[in-house]
């Protein structure tokens, strides 16, 4: 991704427009334009005039040798706060869903000019918040400042970014809805936007499925006694058939002590995992 992506992505954010609706409007297929806003290939001189006709811009801003701005970045430099400071009325039922009764880490996607990233820091969140306009990132931070509350505040495009760590809680207003002025929905909103915020989670939760798989004997024991046909053997129902029914302990023993290597294999990972929470 460069300079030319980025702002052939932001201009046609900023005229609504779809990937289909801008090719046609210039003549192209859609994956072309989308070949152009993820840096694979870049258009030609005569190319490039043609969209800086259609955009209203020079070349020289789109191949990056003018300052780089979205419609928000215009906005957000305004001294008065774009989207008033009152706080939405979705971050009052948040806060009564999962109150901070325990340290809770959350992330505020398209957090613009941080008023619901502070809200959440003054009643005791350890907040995360990223926004692509950094002149409302800056906002925030005067925000934060001001409130005496500490908030990671970063730069990132929420189409193109997956955040790093876990969250207790992941918050956005409106996000989702303007995701679909970019053409990114159904399935597209699921696995560019919503899966690459709990990729974490879902990690932990694997590792955690599979422990507690390879040392499960009491249900595949009690309702299939292994069967039918060994589908549902486990390795401790395994371990426990050549123990108690077999009286191989030898077999037994080998099969528990591989058990232990690779479940402290997998507890590590999940602890790792886990530390990155308290970060």
């Amino acid at each position: 991704m460069n300079d030319l992506s980025l702002r052939l992505t932001a201009l046609r954010k900023e005229h609504k427009l779809t990937k289909k609706a801008m090719a046609e409007a210039l003549g192209l297929s859609r994956q072309t334009v989308s070949n152009w806003e993820k840096g694979d290939i870049e258009p030609n001189i005569g190319v490039l005039a043609k969209i800086a006709s259609y955009f209203g811009v020079s070349t020289d801003y789109l191949l990056g040798h003018e300052t780089y701005t979205t419609h928000y970045e215009e906005k957000y430099r305004q001294e008065d706060f774009y989207w008033g400071k009152k706080i939405n009325t979705l971050a009052y039922e948040m806060l009564k869903l999962m109150p901070p009764t325990r340290p809770l880490r959350l992330l505020d996607v398209g957090c613009g000019e941080g008023q619901a990233a502070v809200f959440f820091a003054r009643n005791g969140y350890h907040v995360t918040a990223f926004d692509i306009a950094v002149s409302g990132l800056e906002k925030g931070r005067r925000l934060a400042q001001a409130a005496g509350v500490h908030i990671n505040f970063y730069q990132a495009d929420l189409l193109r970014h997956e955040p790093e760590g876990m969250f207790d809680v992941i918050y956005s207003t409106d996000v989702l809805e303007y995701a679909e002025i970019d053409g990114c929905t159904g399935w597209g909103k699921i696995w560019h936007i919503q899966l690459p915020l709990i990729v974490g989670q879902v990690k932990l939760l694997l590792i955690l499925g599979l422990i507690n798989t390879l040392q499960n004997i009491t249900l595949p024991l009690l309702m299939t006694n292994g069967g039918p046909a060994y589908d549902s053997y486990t390795p401790g129902l395994y371990m426990y058939f050549q123990a108690f029914r077999l009286g191989s302990y030898s077999m037994a023993n080998t099969i528990a002590t591989i058990m232990f290597v690779i479940i402290l294999l997998l507890t590590i990972l999940s602890t790792r995992l886990r530390s990155k929470v308290d970060q």
